[in-house]
């Protein structure tokens, strides 16, 4: 029994040691929170006091108001007085400039729209001018698509139904051409060359005297050749001839079937 008293009597407890970190923590609080208000205080700018004018500044700014109050009646004073008659006047003069200014807007109304009817007609006129231009450059077109067709005018016209052949007849070459239904005419045969001549004579002994006609066409510088052409061709062919000038064209693209030799 009296051990077991003693073991009881010997136990440990801690209680002071807590006492002591409790309180231990409270202080550093305690000197955390008033650090924390110093620095606070320390950071705010103190309040800086209000400048005051002084004596002499208030009775200067002062004087200068009741001048310019003075200087405003004096002005006030030296006005006139307006009377019914000049007030009337008044206002007719500002009735006539009203009136001014509304002639002024309807005459600004009237040339705008003057301006806009020229600006119209202004654009018609250049809308039928391109027209015009167009037109223009069509027919241009047209004509130098045509002149560049060579046109042919036969002599006498087709005798008895006979096909037409011409024979272009120059110093450098001899040239068949027969005109289509477009009145065009269209390479039939080229003959170069020093025996152009005899190869187009055999080549005229191989068409029919009974369809066709030769109708040779004299260039200045192949006279010769037309007359020796002529004397080959009149025995068995109809034969016309005209004069050729150099600087129109005769043939134009070849037919098929047409031949160079």
């Amino acid at each position: 029994m009296s051990r077991a008293r003693r073991s009881r009597g010997a136990r440990v407890s801690l209680f002071a040691f807590q006492d002591v970190i409790a309180g231990t923590t409270g202080v550093l609080i305690v000197v955390t929170l008033v650090l924390l208000l110093q620095a606070m205080h320390a950071a705010a700018p103190e309040p800086q006091p209000a400048t005051r004018p002084t004596a002499a500044e208030s009775a200067s700014a002062l004087r200068e108001e009741i001048a310019r109050l003075q200087a405003q009646l004096a002005r006030l004073a030296a006005t006139p007085a307006l009377g019914p008659r000049q007030l009337e006047r008044e206002r007719a003069a500002l009735r006539e400039r009203e009136q001014e200014i509304e002639r002024a807007r309807a005459q600004l109304v009237q040339s705008t729209a003057q301006r806009e009817r020229l600006e119209r007609a202004l654009r018609r006129q250049q809308a039928h001018e391109q027209r015009r231009r167009a037109e223009r450059d069509r027919v241009r077109q047209a004509i130098e698509q045509e002149s560049a067709r060579p046109r042919i005018t036969l002599l006498g016209g087709e005798r008895r139904g006979k096909r037409p052949l011409l024979v272009e007849c120059s110093a450098a070459r001899i040239v068949v051409a027969q005109v289509g239904v477009d009145r065009t005419a269209r390479e039939l045969a080229r003959f170069e060359g020093a025996d152009a001549e005899s190869r187009f004579v055999a080549w005229s002994a191989r068409q029919d005297p009974a369809a066709v006609q030769f109708v040779l066409l004299v260039r200045p510088d192949a006279v010769r050749r037309f007359q020796r052409l002529a004397a080959a061709l009149l025995p068995r062919f109809d034969l016309g001839w005209d004069a050729w000038p150099r600087s129109r064209a005769l043939s134009g693209r070849p037919q098929s079937g047409g031949q160079k030799r």
